[in-house]
């Protein structure tokens, strides 16, 4: 699936506190993308 999912709100995203740029959003796994608000699905 290439579906792409984006969080927009920091509060929903929860860092791996091994890898500060990578946690979940929603329950979907997902990649800090520059800067916080926008996150990218990880592929």
């Amino acid at each position: 699936m290439t579906e792409e999912r984006k969080c927009k709100n920091c509060k929903f995203f929860q860092p791996n506190p091994n890898d500060p740029s990578r946690g979940t959003c929603f329950g979907l796994p997902v990649k800090a993308d520059n800067s916080c608000p926008q996150f990218v699905a990880k592929s």
